[in-house]
């Protein structure tokens, strides 16, 4: 069977979510159905942006897919107050996206936010913010510990139009197999965005990933 994630800015109504809300058509114009859609192992809280879809999508190298349609029902729901980017309950259906990344492609970051109270796992940090790849990461290198990625992180504040690098400080969420982890920082100025060089983490595919760089989502901008 084949796997492929779905990546939404707004996290998903899981009483919603069936095979039969997503429609994959491959190069040559044919249809699938997937046989399973799941929103695991991102479920925690301020997750769930992440569908897993697994069926037969076509070939990888011959006749891939190139589109995914919503075609029933599947409505996002609001974010909480610990949160900070913006969400309301919407009807996805009729949306899609021509935007498949191919089977050799190299994860990047698709969304990162400030996250505070009972979601944020770090330890008497000033601030956490939390990023998500578009599919599950481990670390490139085998001698390095998921517990080091943090070290290899780089978020961004803006002090009178001039961009201010810092590393955090320790990292958490991990070793759950999702695509989420959460940066611990020890300062509480707003952070603008996040960077990792190339080559640090990669996905199941063994493939690594992009130089990579994503701006925090706050309420109020658009998504």
């Amino acid at each position: 069977m084949d796997g492929m994630p779905v990546n939404f800015n707004f996290p998903i109504d899981p009483n919603t979510l069936a095979p039969e809300d997503f429609e994959v058509v491959d190069r040559q114009g044919n249809l699938y159905t997937p046989m399973c859609a799941t929103l695991a192992p991102a479920i925690e809280a301020g997750e769930g942006r992440t569908v897993l879809l697994i069926g037969e999508f076509g070939d990888a190298v011959t006749n891939p897919p190139v589109e995914v349609r919503i075609v029933d029902d599947l409505f996002t729901v609001e974010q909480s107050a610990n949160e900070s980017a913006c969400s309301e309950s919407i009807n996805l259906n009729g949306f899609f996206t021509e935007n498949v990344v191919p089977l050799p492609g190299r994860p990047s970051m698709f969304f990162a936010q400030q996250i505070e109270g009972n979601i944020a796992e770090c330890t008497d940090a000033a601030q956490v913010i939390q990023v998500a790849w578009d599919g599950g990461v481990v670390p490139f290198d085998e001698d390095v510990q998921e517990a080091d990625l943090f070290q290899f992180y780089t978020v961004f504040t803006d002090s009178a139009g001039v961009l201010i690098p810092h590393t955090p400080v320790s990292i958490a969420d991990i070793n759950d197999n999702d695509n989420f982890h959460q940066l611990c920082l020890d300062f509480t100025d707003p952070v603008v965005k996040v960077s990792m060089p190339a080559n640090i983490v990669e996905n199941p595919n063994g493939d690594p990933n992009l130089a990579s760089e994503i701006e925090v989502s706050y309420c109020g901008e658009n998504e």
